[in-house]
């Protein structure tokens, strides 16, 4: 009994030091600012890089509010991280360009929570097809999604509206082109998408697809990381 007592207090002292340590990096302390409509990046790099440097267990916290991005934040060789907001309905990150928005590379024990992540404008768009061929097919697009001109379409995918994910057994579907510099899309009539085509595809009319301007990005891009957690 007194082996144990005589090693309680550096349990407790330990644990505290532990407390101590850990450091919290708020980005608007390295300049980016919630609801200001300016990029956000440079400031949102600064503390998450920091944060890594300044050793483990370390957190990067995000105010209330939306911050803009125009490029992706990299998180690299990071232990023990925590990236934070103040909950997914009151911090916004907003990607302002087909990029991913984390690009987390060789991390281990990373977490990302607490905030939510969306892009203005949309990466894709959505609907149901209402006319196709062998060159194009015209899309009925579904609000709140928009009918983006002069885009290039470079991925189309059957999408499940019930199940809200890609459709799924037969009527798994999806295509991958690379479309001429001047091929985009344009608009046929209030709310009609025309989406060219570099070959014919199975689409029929009335399915319901989702349309990607790029598809060699993700949200969230990861690479040999462990103990992730989003």
């Amino acid at each position: 009994m007194t082996f144990v007592c005589d090693w309680l207090p550096l349990s407790l002292i330990s644990i505290q030091y532990f407390y101590v340590t850990r450091l919290t990096f708020s980005v608007s302390k390295y300049g980016a600012y919630p609801n200001d409509n300016l990029d956000d990046t440079y400031g949102i790099q600064l503390a998450v890089s920091e944060a890594i440097k300044s050793g483990l267990h370390n957190s990067v916290v995000f105010g209330f509010g939306t911050y803009n991005l125009s490029s992706e934040i990299i998180i690299s060789y990071a232990n023990n991280l925590t990236v934070i907001g103040q909950g997914i309905d009151k911090t916004f990150l907003i990607g302002n360009s087909p990029s991913s928005i984390f690009s987390i590379k060789s991390c281990q024990g990373l977490i990302i929570t607490s905030l939510s992540i969306d892009f203005d404008p949309l990466p894709f768009t959505a609907g149901y097809i209402v006319n196709v061929n062998e060159n194009y097919l015209d899309l009925q697009v579904k609000p709140p999604h928009q009918t983006n001109i002069n885009q290039q379409v470079e991925a189309i995918l059957r999408y499940d509206p019930i199940a809200m994910r890609p459709a799924f057994d037969p009527n798994t579907y999806d295509m991958y082109q690379r479309p001429p510099p001047n091929t985009t899309t344009s608009l046929v009539s209030p709310g009609v998408l025309r989406i060219p085509l570099k070959e014919p595809a199975k689409f029929v009319v009335q399915d319901p697809i989702v349309v990607r301007y790029a598809f060699q990005k993700h949200v969230i891009a990861s690479m040999d990381a462990q103990d992730l957690t989003i």
